[in-house]
């Protein structure tokens, strides 16, 4: 875990939720459980890379239309398990936070569980109506090969459908 990431978990009194030591492995199904109880799967890069192939083959220039539907959905779930995992743990909601700290526990959030590091900025938020997002590190731009835009569509979806939520 980076130590932005580590930082704000101390700030905030994360550790209950995002703690790595607090996470239960079961190498037997090869799943890891949260703090919460909440199953999270791990893909290696060369799973998730043979997937993107395949897509491509198959779907030829509609592989970014899918990875962006597949996106939202995850990212609905992901906005849907902050909110139980929070609510579990801290017996309230992410969302009673102040805007600054429920930001950052968005970015801890995203950045736990493996997704990239993430960077929201909120400068053009209240006058336009714009977050602008960054994310370093990301696996899906790892896999994706000769990209020919600066957004990830699956990344796009999830950011779409975790603000959305908010």
């Amino acid at each position: 875990m980076d130590q932005k990431v580590s930082l704000v978990i101390e700030q905030l009194g994360l550790d209950r939720l995002l703690e790595d030591s607090l996470f239960h492995w079961d190498l037997r199904q090869g799943v890891i459980f949260t703090p919460a109880k909440t199953r999270v799967c791990l893909f290696s890069t060369d799973l998730l890379q043979g997937v993107y192939k395949a897509i491509v083959d198959e779907a030829g220039e509609a592989w970014s239309l899918i990875f962006k539907r597949c996106g939202s959905l995850w990212g609905a779930r992901l906005a849907r398990r902050l909110d139980q995992e929070f609510g579990l743990l801290y017996e309230k909601r992410p969302e009673d936070l102040p805007v600054a700290d429920y930001v950052n526990l968005i970015e801890a959030y995203f950045s736990s569980h493996g997704w990239g590091r993430v960077k929201l900025h909120l400068e053009r938020a209240q006058e336009h109506g714009v977050v602008e997002i960054s994310l370093s590190n990301s696996i899906f731009a790892e896999i994706i090969e000769n990209p020919e835009e600066m957004v990830d569509p699956m990344m796009s979806g999830i950011f779409a459908s975790l603000l959305s939520h908010v």
